[in-house]
């Protein structure tokens, strides 16, 4: 697993590399075409505002629960937290919150 791109294109072409250029071209626009249909095919499979996959129920509850926090913002990155029964300080830079789950 790599989050740099460049990377995870050449694990996926490793077959492709002794190619000859302009076949290595092709199947680099073959692959971009499948993935980007697959993608496609997958969202005009949704019917709501989020796709059901992704847990727009669950995402719904936890909006019902944070519309009940109030959010005091200290920074551009920290912001405290507070709910009846809980206060936490929320640094997004570090994803690190004081009640120790962000």
């Amino acid at each position: 697993m790599t989050t740099n791109i460049a990377e995870s294109i050449n694990s996926v072409l490793q077959f492709a590399k002794m190619l000859p250029v302009v076949h290595l071209i092709d199947e680099i626009i073959n692959l971009l075409v499948k993935w980007f249909s697959k993608c496609r095919d997958f969202a005009l499979k949704c019917t709501s505002t989020l796709c059901p996959d992704f847990g727009e129920k669950k995402l719904r509850r936890r909006l019902e629960c944070a519309s009940r926090m109030n959010v005091v913002k200290l920074n551009h990155v920290e912001y405290n937290v507070v709910d009846s029964d809980m206060d936490g300080h929320v640094h997004l830079t570090n994803n690190t919150c004081s009640c120790r789950k962000f």
